[in-house]
């Protein structure tokens, strides 16, 4: 048999691929190309049909690539690109504009990320952010004054499931605690579930502190905890630079995590809206929570 008569492999396949080595599951990846997981499996043991070897196995981790799979990934990303970018050269171009809602427990780095790759992929869309407390955006998406929004909150967040993410109780650096002494506390003082998840907590668990830094964002929150005057909460991967993460105990209970969803207005334009879902999935990964007794098993998402 010659290369013309052996079966090509299927894009949707290797999109599929992709995803599911990204989302380390099955139903990540399937939300993340809108499909129902059954047909994420099909797709899988299709591809795996077609090049007669095995590119998954499951663990606890989720799922993980095999050697051949390690193989395919960079293949898979060049052949992916050279598809899209032969259907973007013959495509009109979007245009028009969207109005985005991002919380402001995200890295910094993350919103520049989004913003900075949606800018360079659709030159044409004029885009319109607003940062900070997500409590209002599904309000403002109901009244169509916001497009596309990423909510965060508890696990009953309205919205598509999107990330979830530890909590974990930040300090300084080089902070020391002071045992016997009541824990000083920086807080978010603004309505939103984030202002009462540390002083929830040390009650629940008879751990004395007091309020010495109230802030209304959580840049000026994570100042203060840099600057030692305080402790406070941070989703794990806004530690930065001279800020570090402690470990639990008796005066530091464990915390809940954060659920990030996404919603999307119906009188969105919903190419536009479309185009930046799509990159808000494959940027907002979280990387699944080591030692997470909550942690989903294999083959379920975060």
């Amino acid at each position: 048999m010659n290369i013309f008569e052996r079966r090509p492999v299927n894009a949707d396949s290797l999109r599929a691929f992709l995803a599911i080595a990204e989302c380390q599951s099955l139903t990540g990846a399937a939300a993340q190309l809108n499909k129902t997981q059954s047909a994420m499996s099909v797709q899988l043991r299709k591809l795996e049909s077609d090049l007669g070897t095995q590119l998954f196995q499951r663990s606890t981790q989720g799922m993980q690539l095999t050697s051949q799979g390690h193989r395919l990934l960079p293949l898979a990303h060049n052949a992916v690109h050279a598809l899209t970018q032969i259907r973007a050269t013959f495509e009109k171009p979007l245009t028009g504009h969207l109005r985005l809602g991002i919380p402001d427990d995200f890295d910094d780095t993350v919103l520049e990320a989004v913003l900075t790759a949606f800018a360079r992929e659709h030159p044409g869309v004029e885009v319109y952010t607003t940062s900070g407390c997500t409590a209002r955006f599904p309000s403002l998406i109901e009244h169509r004054r916001l497009d596309v929004a990423v909510c965060s909150g508890p696990s009953d967040t309205p919205g598509d499931g999107l990330s979830r993410e530890a909590i974990v109780w930040a300090a300084a650096e080089h902070h020391q605690p002071e045992h016997g002494r009541p824990i000083n506390l920086a807080q978010l003082e603004r309505e939103c579930w984030w202002r009462d998840i540390a002083t929830r907590a040390l009650n629940e668990a008879g751990s004395p502190y007091r309020i010495v830094f109230n802030s209304n964002s959580f840049t000026s929150l994570k100042a203060a905890i840099r600057a030692d005057l305080a402790i406070g909460i941070l989703p794990k991967s806004n530690l930065g630079p001279g800020l570090r993460a402690l470990e639990p105990s008796e005066r530091l209970p464990a915390l809940p995590f954060a659920h990030r969803t996404l919603m999307v207005s119906s009188g969105a334009d919903q190419a536009i809206a479309g185009a930046m879902t799509r990159l808000l999935r494959r940027s907002l990964k979280i990387a699944p929570i080591q030692g997470d007794p909550h942690r989903p098993s294999a083959g379920e998402t975060i």
